[in-house]
């Protein structure tokens, strides 16, 4: 069983395909505020024929005529909550540890039975 979380991605994608993620964050209103920013920012960058600027996640200037959209997407991600024996073995002792410890018959299924 896990739990769901929802991520939201800030892009700025290009008319030459280099799309740049600024921001995944889980938090939607500082998505936003960031996506209001960039979409505020970018017709004035055009009227004013300057370098679209970037400092966060890269420093980077590019024609702003460059640009095709700037959007939020969101994705859903779903987080292991790890109750296995094995698996907390693992994470505490390491894997070799753990192997030692079980007997071959408790990892194997046994394979295919062909009648």
């Amino acid at each position: 069983m896990g739990t769901n979380k929802q991520v939201y991605v800030v892009l700025i994608l290009r008319r030459d395909l280099n799309h740049i993620t600024v921001l995944e964050t889980e938090n939607y209103d500082s998505a936003f505020e960031l996506w209001t920013s960039l979409k505020d920012k970018w017709p004035e960058k055009l009227k004013e024929q300057k370098p679209f600027e970037l400092t966060k996640p890269i420093v980077s200037a590019f024609d702003p005529g460059l640009i095709s959209e700037i959007k939020i997407e969101t994705y859903t991600i779903q987080e292991s909550v790890a109750h296995n024996p094995y698996t907390q073995e693992m994470q505490k002792n390491g894997l070799s540890s753990t192997l030692s410890k079980l007997k071959t018959s408790d990892l194997l299924d046994r394979g295919y039975k062909i009648d």
